[in-house]
């Protein structure tokens, strides 16, 4: 009998495999030059090549470093850098994102300062869609528009240039994790005020005992994450 995870795992590959066969936009197959990362298993006497979303999300967050008291006491940092390290494991997080996306008609991912940037033009890439950074004051060279939003003490913005996102146009916006929500929210606001919809807001991880996530669901944004945990200690 096949085990409910291995039966998932041929699924995820079927369905991974028919989106890459398909043509891109400029006629060429998504799997030219594709090179994918695969494991070896074995189900009983037959060897299979499985990808590593067999592992599952729990493998990824078992590969992020937990850190006590940074940046401050009481603080427990999630790094994700173990997992950019790895080509397995950066891999199979573009991917599970790629799975959730890949039907889903997108026009272009935006990315917020500053890890938002890798694991965003990643994804845009795999997508076949452009890839906007949403990045803090000062730092594109084009005309902009800007959007603050609160910190603990005092404020922060970010910006966008003007011509980065087209009226009516469904933007993913991706991040790293959603704490207190307030990098998130004015990256929405930014894509508002172009005429943009936000599809989607998605992330690594989103801290369970902090509002943020609940403020984005409540300004009329979905949040999709793969992981929840809290934030403090």
């Amino acid at each position: 009998m096949i085990e409910p995870h291995y039966r998932v795992a041929r699924h995820v590959m079927n369905t991974f495999w028919e989106w890459l066969n398909r043509p891109d936009g400029f006629g060429n197959r998504r799997s030219d030059g594709y090179n994918i990362v695969l494991k070896t298993f074995h189900l009983g006497t037959r060897k299979m090549l499985v990808h590593p979303e067999a592992m599952g999300v729990a493998a990824l967050a078992d590969k992020i470093r937990k850190i006590e008291n940074w940046p401050q006491k009481g603080i427990l940092f999630h790094d994700i850098t173990p997992v950019l390290q790895s080509a397995e494991y950066f891999r199979l997080l573009v991917d599970l994102l790629v799975y959730r996306y890949m039907g889903q008609k997108i026009d272009v991912v935006a990315g917020l300062d500053a890890r938002g940037f890798i694991i965003g033009a990643a994804l845009a890439y795999q997508l076949n869609v452009g890839f906007v950074p949403i990045r803090k004051k000062g730092k594109l060279p084009f005309d902009t528009i800007s959007q603050s939003y609160a910190l603990e003490y005092g404020e922060a913005t970010v910006e966008i240039h003007k011509d980065a996102v087209k009226p009516g146009a469904r933007v993913l916006l991706v991040d790293d994790l959603v704490a207190t929500g307030g990098t998130m929210l004015a990256g929405v606001e930014l894509i508002r005020k172009l005429g943009g919809e936000v599809v989607e807001a998605a992330a690594i991880l989103e801290f369970t005992d902090l509002i943020g996530g609940s403020k984005i669901r409540e300004n009329g944004v979905p949040l999709f994450t793969l992981l929840q945990n809290e934030g403090c200690m």
